[in-house]
């Protein structure tokens, strides 16, 4: 009896669509990986947006409250001449503020707290006396997101331009 010629092709029958399964698992592997790795890149671009408006809510409220401190006052021609005010002159010395919410705003749903110290210290080797006030706001901005938020805090100190 003579080998048939075909045998040795009997072997192999099947190898192809081994093959072919492996290809589809790595390959499916390969794209689920790289939209894991495309999701989680725009999230953290979203973290760092929502961050960068709660620094400018937390400037918001270091602004707000400067400006409650030394009021301006468009009369005043010389340094001297203008006011500043004691944190215990102010209404609260902590203000919580949430800032207007509409769809346009960049800073809807962002808030700020914002806290004013003030401490007067005395000038000894001035040539009269003097008190000098410095002031030390601490703004803490707060933008929440529907699952979680996002939170910066700025700290200003700021010097009395005139003397008691």
């Amino acid at each position: 009896m003579m080998p048939s010629q075909y045998t040795g092709l009997v072997k192999h029958q099947g190898s192809a669509l081994t093959l072919a399964v492996f290809i589809i698992v790595v390959m499916a592997l390969l794209a689920s990986a790289l939209i894991k790795m495309l999701s989680s890149s725009n999230e953290s671009v979203a973290v760092e947006v929502y961050g960068a408006r709660a620094l400018q809510a937390a400037t918001t409220g270091v602004e707000y409250m400067s400006s409650l401190i030394f009021p301006t006052d468009a009369s005043a021609t010389d340094t001297g001449a203008i006011a500043s005010n004691a944190c215990s002159d102010l209404s609260a010395t902590t203000l919580n503020v949430t800032l207007p919410t509409s769809s346009t705003l960049g800073l809807a749903g962002c808030s700020f707290s914002v806290t004013c110290q003030d401490r007067v210290i005395d000038v000894a080797d001035a040539a009269p006396a003097e008190n000098v006030r410095y002031y030390r706001f601490v703004s803490t901005g707060t933008c929440d997101a529907t699952d979680w938020s996002a939170s910066r805090t700025v700290q200003v100190e700021a010097k009395a331009l005139n003397y008691e």
